[in-house]
C-alpha cells in the first residue's frame, strides 16, 4: 500500500482525480485511477507489488474542468516483515 498526500491549493474543487503511470495496452502513460472528495489530501493505492516503482500524479477537478497535474510522485512499496513475541497471560493484569 502506498499513501499518497497532496496539499489543497483550491477553494473550489468538486473533488481530486488520481492518476498512476500505467500502460493502456497501446502506450504508457498516467491511466486514471480513482478519485477523491473535495478538501481531501490523502489517498492510499492499495493492492501493489512490492520492489515495484510506481508513479502518481494528482489533478483538482470542477464540472468538465482539470487542474493542471501535480509533479509525479515516485515510491516504491517494500514488505515490511514485524515479528510477534507471544505473550503470557500471567504479564496481563
Amino acid at each position: 500500500m502506498l499513501s499518497l498526500h497532496w496539499h489543497d491549493n483550491s477553494v473550489d474543487e468538486t473533488g481530486f482525480n488520481i492518476y498512476r503511470w500505467g500502460y493502456d495496452g497501446s502506450s504508457w502513460s498516467f491511466i486514471f485511477l480513482d478519485s477523491a472528495f473535495a478538501n481531501t489530501t490523502l489517498y492510499s493505492d492499495t493492492g501493489l507489488n512490492c520492489g515495484t516503482t510506481y508513479y502518481h500524479e494528482v489533478t483538482a477537478y470542477k464540472e468538465n474542468s482539470e487542474s493542471t497535474p501535480t509533479e509525479f510522485a515516485e515510491a516504491h512499496p517494500h514488505l515490511v516483515l514485524i515479528h510477534l513475541i507471544p505473550v503470557r497471560s500471567s504479564y496481563l493484569s
